[in-house]
């Protein structure tokens, strides 16, 4: 078996588990909710935080914004500013029905909440709603009190399911094999670029969607990581990079320790395999 058969062997949940692990999130939100005294939350995902969206919604979603509205009682629904998230929020199924807003009309996101007659609403990650966002709530809900539920959302995240491991032992895999094409291609006279693009091959082919990735080459500057350049390697170098390929949802990120390009033009030189090996982080 190859090893992208292995991945994609592990990669999957049946629809029935999928079913399974949205009642347990929503289960987990509302017992915080009724804890804390809400009616209702809103996750809202600005452009780098994401991630309390994704958990409602199993959905990778773009634009200026975008927003669930989960009620104590009834399903979620969505709403995003790019257009073309729409079909992949409703495919999925995970909420009822998604609807387009825009950054000077959030109508149908408060057109929702007032059909709830909720009085308390809990907002991840409210430290980060833009002024046009919050004044558009709170001038189309007076008298709705918006809370912070960014640290809710945060300990109900924190708990990870089996499903959910099951996606992180997935993308470690596709960490681990993009990692070993990294080392394999180093080699003096092969650009940034080029690196790069072997390494993204590799993810894309073992089903990666998505990929965060910095490079550093040459000798003082690898102190500091950042997108990849015209570059040549040159015999000597330390080379070093950060991957974070996103399968299902999950990113492994591998930051690796530096790689000496050091040997004559056809190798490279590879330190001990302790010293090589990455440190995984996990985004939550």
């Amino acid at each position: 078996m190859t090893l992208i058969d292995i991945v994609r062997a592990a990669a999957g949940p049946t629809a029935a588990d999928d079913a399974e692990e949205l009642g347990l999130r929503h289960t987990k939100l509302r017992a915080a909710m009724a804890e804390s005294g809400l009616d209702a939350l809103i996750a809202y995902a600005p452009a780098w935080r994401r991630e309390n969206v994704r958990y409602l919604t199993d959905t990778s979603v773009g634009g200026a914004g975008a927003f669930v509205l989960l009620p104590l009682d009834g399903e979620a629904v969505a709403f995003t500013t790019r257009l073309a998230d729409l079909v992949p929020l409703r495919r999925r199924g995970w909420v009822r029905g998604a609807e387009l807003v825009s950054v000077a009309d959030l109508r149908p996101l408060v057109d929702e909440v007032r059909a709830l007659g909720a009085q308390r609403i809990g907002v991840g990650h409210l430290e980060l709603l833009p002024t046009v966002f919050d004044g558009a709530l709170r001038e189309g809900l007076p008298g709705v009190e918006l809370v912070s539920a960014s640290k809710l959302f945060d300990a109900a995240r924190m708990v990870k399911s089996e499903w959910e491991l099951n996606r992180m032992r997935q993308a470690a895999k596709v960490s681990d094999a993009a990692w070993r094409t990294f080392v394999e291609v180093l080699e003096p006279g092969i650009t940034e670029y080029d690196i790069v693009a072997e390494v993204e091959s590799e993810i894309k082919r073992l089903g990666a969607e998505d990929n965060f990735m910095l490079i550093a080459s040459g000798r003082d500057e690898v102190l500091g990581m950042t997108p990849p350049s015209r570059r040549l390697l040159q015999e000597g170098d330390l080379v070093r990079t950060e991957l974070t390929p996103q399968t299902g949802g999950t990113g492994c990120r591998s930051v690796a320790p530096p790689l000496w390009a050091s040997l004559p033009r056809s190798s490279v030189d590879r330190p001990s395999s302790s010293s090589r090996r990455p440190r995984r982080e996990w985004p939550s």
